[in-house]
């Protein structure tokens, strides 16, 4: 099978309208699991896809801490001892929001909730390489950006050159982006490293939506700096919005997305993220004044 190239299998849950990915990476030898979405009946389906493709399963790779991404490996896996591999930073977001978040979720799911759940077991630093299947993983650390640690999962296609990078939440492809973290900046700082990190033609597959190139960093990029600059001159000296104001707020993101994929995270929480992001917000509002009054007075000097 030389000159194999990987083929990579997107499959998406619906699941709490979170229109989430996880992806099975096919090699010449084997499978590789990235991610692991949230249901249990996904989980299943996407178990029994595994066990009908014909080739052994060789690990699970996790991008980043969130439930969305790892509450279905467990239930993935099952009885399946393959390794499950992590930056340090996610595996210790996995621990954390197991233990405050897990009740609560299990009241949204019900019986749909995933009965068996497994956390990372194999640490890896960035720079790592990891051979799995005959083909090689390389790791990415980008730190705090869409969760409080995230990263990404990298292959060469040696058949046709393309990169193939699996980058979790560090892109959406337009949807909400969920903020309620609030690393705003520090995302943007790590979609810039992002994008030099990777030629043209790349092929990034997102946490949510359809993979994509280097036109939706830019689009991301947009998102941000919108809700940043919205939610400060919202805010203005105010710690707080009012209910008017977070009505704009979500009106003026919903302007920006071309359907209501994630929308209902707009609001999931946005007192929490208010308060996360103000600092941030005021910051962007005053670059985007001192821009706009450097721009004019440069118009001014040209025209005289």
């Amino acid at each position: 099978m030389s000159g194999f190239s990987p083929i990579v299998h997107r499959r998406t849950s619906d699941a709490m309208a979170l229109i989430v990915n996880l992806y099975i990476v096919e090699t010449a030898e084997a499978l590789v699991l990235v991610d692991g979405a949230i249901s249990r009946s996904f989980a299943a389906g996407v178990r029994a896809e595994i066990a009908g493709m014909g080739k052994p399963l060789a690990a699970a790779l996790l991008t980043h801490g969130h439930p969305d991404h790892y509450l279905g490996i467990g239930d993935i896996l099952r009885d399946n001892a393959v390794p499950i591999y992590a930056r340090p930073g996610a595996a210790a977001q996995v621990a954390l929001r197991d233990r405050t978040e897990r009740a609560g979720m299990q009241m949204a799911f019900g019986d749909d909730f995933p009965a068996h759940t497994r956390q990372p077991d194999r640490l890896v630093e960035a720079g790592a390489v990891l051979t799995l299947g005959g083909l090689a993983f390389e790791l990415a650390d980008y730190g705090p950006a869409e969760s409080d640690s995230d990263g990404t999962w990298t292959i060469h296609d040696a058949a046709t050159g393309i990169e193939h990078v699996f980058c979790g939440d560090l892109i959406y492809n337009h949807m909400h982006l969920f903020l309620q973290d609030g690393h705003a900046e520090a995302w943007l700082a790590a979609l810039d490293r992002l994008a030099a990190a990777h030629p043209p033609g790349t092929r990034f597959y997102p946490g949510h939506g359809e993979p994509c190139g280097h036109e939706l960093l830019h689009w991301n990029r947009a998102y941000i700096h919108m809700y940043l600059e919205t939610l400060g001159t919202l805010l203005g000296p105010a710690a707080d919005l009012d209910d008017a104001g977070k009505a704009t707020l979500v009106a003026t993101i919903r302007s920006f997305l071309p359907s209501n994929d994630l929308i209902q995270l707009a609001q999931f929480k946005l007192d929490e993220t208010i308060h996360h992001l103000g600092a941030a917000a005021r910051r962007a509002v005053a670059e985007t004044q001192t821009g706009s009054a450097a721009v004019a007075s440069t118009a001014v000097k040209s025209i005289a």
